[in-house]
């Protein structure tokens, strides 16, 4: 990360803290306003001179300013070609949200440092055997159960996550290389950050907040092994843990007993996709991860299910959804929380900013919005 950034983004947090004006801060350092928000903006480099006087102010140790993640959150994604996939500017973008969202539940006192029960598999070989994949199966069906979902299909998986103490975050990517990463930390719990773009199917989206969640059971070890930002792991190691990890979500989103309650309709093994389809828009899931859990569950062959996927792949559904479901809203928790201290005046419009990332002016009419429903409540 860009070191004028970095320090740039500590002051910025500390004059927010402390709710100093830039101005004042320009007075502190010696400089003109502009100047002053040249470093904070981290646009221009602070002299070390300077930055001593900001740090004698704030009684901070000059090292502090010079620190990348005052939060220390190691992660893990989930790319294939990571090096390829994976840039600094995201890194530092997810990086940048991780450390608002602590921030915000420093300040709303809603910090649950809740992190799912870890799981250690003894993987015999590069892919998982049968027994394998009915112990992740058996875990997967007690998470739904632990998670109060056990009979029921949700309409919104991120809110069952949010309610479990799993953090919830999605934003755009600009990258979609790169569907979800996941967090975790002894001090703020776990953390799951979605890729929201409009062109990922929200089928794609439910699955990978799912398979990170998997990541979170098997591999919490690797969450220690810091590499930059993220701890990934190569090769064989690497493609056994991403089948754990798509299994677990497969068996996760797709039990047994739902792909029973239709068993009719697959009982011949030759259905067609209209079946398929079917099933898929009550089950909230992906129309090829419907297909490998019949394989999975035994009502299609490997080689029927490879067939299934390709007539899919051939009609166009490679990378999008047929018969796709509506986006789902993944910021009402994260506005409920920013409204509910807005409400109580304990936290400021350019931190409503920046947390959501919006323009000052959009900020504004945002918690103008709030106002009048205040009032309006009011006067009820």
């Amino acid at each position: 990360m860009d070191m004028a950034f970095i320090i740039g983004n500590n002051i910025e947090k500390m004059r927010e803290e402390q709710n100093i004006s830039v101005e004042h801060m320009a007075e502190i350092v010696g400089v003109t306003r502009q100047t002053m928000t040249s470093y904070l903006k981290g646009r221009q480099v602070i002299d070390s001179g300077k930055l001593a006087r900001i740090a004698g102010y704030f009684n901070k140790p000059f090292d502090y300013f010079l620190a990348e993640d005052h939060h220390g959150f190691p992660f893990m994604f989930r790319a294939d070609n990571p090096k390829e996939n994976f840039d600094s500017v995201l890194a530092e973008k997810i990086v940048r949200r991780v450390n608002n969202t602590c921030d915000l539940l420093d300040i709303s006192g809603r910090k649950l440092v809740l992190v799912p029960e870890s799981y250690k598999l003894r993987i015999s070989g590069s892919r998982l055997n049968r027994e394998e994949k009915e112990l992740i199966e058996e875990i997967a069906v007690k998470k739904r159960e632990d998670f109060g979902v056990a009979d029921v299909i949700p309409d919104n998986y991120y809110q069952i996550l949010q309610e479990n103490g799993i953090n919830v975050l999605a934003f755009p990517f600009d990258n979609n290389a790169v569907f979800a990463v996941s967090a975790y930390s002894a001090e703020y719990g776990s953390f799951i950050v979605i890729n929201d773009d409009a062109g990922i199917p929200e089928e794609r989206k439910v699955f990978s907040a799912i398979h990170e969640l998997g990541h979170l059971i098997f591999h919490k070890e690797q969450y220690l092994q810091g590499f930059n930002y993220f701890s990934h792991t190569y090769g064989k190691k690497r493609n056994v843990n991403e089948e754990v990890a798509n299994h677990f979500a497969m068996c996760f989103l797709v039990s047994r007993s739902l792909i029973k309650k239709y068993k009719s309709m697959f009982k011949n093994r030759d259905f067609v996709l209209r079946e398929v389809l079917e099933v898929k828009s009550v089950s909230k899931v992906s129309a090829k991860c419907l297909i490998y859990a019949l394989e999975y569950y035994g009502y299609i062959t490997e080689k029927q299910k490879g067939i299934h996927i390709g007539y899919l792949n051939k009609n166009g559904y490679s990378t999008v959804e047929p018969r796709p479901m509506q986006a789902i809203k993944k910021s009402a928790y994260w506005l409920a929380v920013i409204k509910e201290l807005f409400n109580r005046e304990e936290i400021s419009l350019s931190k409503i900013s920046e947390f959501l990332e919006i323009p000052l002016s959009q900020a504004r009419i945002l918690t103008g919005e709030w106002y009048s429903e205040n009032e309006s409540e009011a006067i009820l």
